[in-house]
């Protein structure tokens, strides 16, 4: 991709993901399997300055217990892994290969000690038709806020309107096609009671065979590696945004206790009738070339950037892809495990997508 990236506007779908509980045997594999068990061992006879690479003992499949560092403290609770499993994304219909991409995956994290209700949704499209029918992969992750109404909606119809849209006008650029979609989704909701006080955001990518167009409204983000940087394509709109401040204060909106209205974090979500005045669904758009070779994007809800930093980020999905060749699945459950031992609160949905 070299230094060139235009932003603009982006989106783009083809079929919606599920999201599913590992069967409860594979939760009992995990807890009582060797490397469980030797995990347990070190957990309770470690100290901060003893060298733990004992620690990232290799699974029975060969693949480090977590992409954390030999030496990070947060190893010692690293007992906290046994208790809650992860929940596969699920794609549907089926399908486990794209013709656009080589290889991709996602888990989300239900923190059932804090969260009472699974508010992140996804939904991954392989080979929707595109503008002139040239095929997309559509990739979305949706953090539901004050229930799940509002996200489950996304998962289910926001692809399918992006690919109504082009097939209506194949001529239709894809930024067109995502700011319609976006706005034609939100005002579907405005006429449904339970999204009210119900909200999401939402954070999309639509992948060609040459670029690639990434859309977000809210505090989800996407990531993109292109072989050598590694760059966030997404905007937070949120109340420590001083644009989005001041557009609030310019409709006559407040901001009380770092909120809008003294109600909602985030300045642009989907839903949220009651602050709809303020609470818009424009979405942030970025358009980027695809990577030569070795690339990657990163599809997070705010409860993995609310533990680990952008660089974090490169850092851990980088060591499970290049260092020790997983594939983008068993990377995105990693990438959740390690923000877990890092005491993450939130419900968390990762998605990698290879380049």
């Amino acid at each position: 991709m070299g230094t060139c990236m235009t932003t603009a506007s982006k989106k783009t779908a083809s079929f919606a993901a599920s999201i599913t509980e590992k069967p409860l045997e594979r939760l009992h594999r995990r807890r009582e399997g060797p490397a469980m068990k030797a995990l347990h061992r070190h957990c309770h006879t470690l100290d901060e300055s003893e060298d733990i690479n004992s620690t990232i003992q290799h699974s029975i499949d060969g693949t480090p217990s977590t992409l954390l560092s030999p030496k990070d403290p947060s190893l010692l609770h690293a007992v906290y892994l046994a208790y809650e499993p992860m929940l596969d994304i699920i794609t549907s219909p089926p399908a486990t290969k794209s013709a656009i991409v080589p290889d991709f995956g996602g888990v989300a994290f239900q923190n059932n000690q804090i969260k009472m209700r699974m508010e992140d949704k996804a939904a991954f499209v392989l080979s929707m038709h595109g503008p002139q029918g040239i095929p997309y992969d559509f990739f979305g992750v949706y953090d539901g806020h004050g229930g799940d109404f509002v996200s489950n909606y996304l998962a289910t119809h926001l692809h399918e309107d992006i690919q109504q849209l082009f097939q209506q006008d194949a001529t239709m650029s894809v930024e067109n096609a995502i700011i319609t979609s976006f706005i034609a989704v939100d005002s579907a909701l405005e006429d449904l009671e339970e999204a009210d006080v119900c909200g999401s955001t939402a954070v999309v990518a639509l992948l060609s065979q040459f670029d690639g167009y990434v859309a977000n409204i809210g505090d989800s983000h996407c990531f993109l590696f292109d072989g050598c940087h590694f760059y966030r394509l997404s905007d937070d709109h949120h109340v420590r945004n001083s644009m989005e401040i001041s557009r609030i204060k310019e409709n006559q909106g407040i901001i009380f206790n770092q909120r809008v209205s003294g109600v909602s974090k985030v300045t642009r979500a989907f839903g949220q009738n009651n602050e709809k005045e303020f609470i818009i669904a424009t979405p942030h758009i970025t358009k980027f070339k695809r990577p030569v070779e070795g690339g990657f994007l990163v599809l997070v809800s705010d409860g993995v950037t609310d533990v680990f930093s952008d660089q974090d980020i490169e850092k851990y999905v980088r060591r499970g892809l290049h260092t020790y060749q997983m594939d983008a699945q068993t990377v995105s459950s990693k990438l959740l495990e390690a923000c877990r031992l890092r005491r993450a609160h939130d419900n968390m949905t990762a998605a990698i997508v290879l380049l």
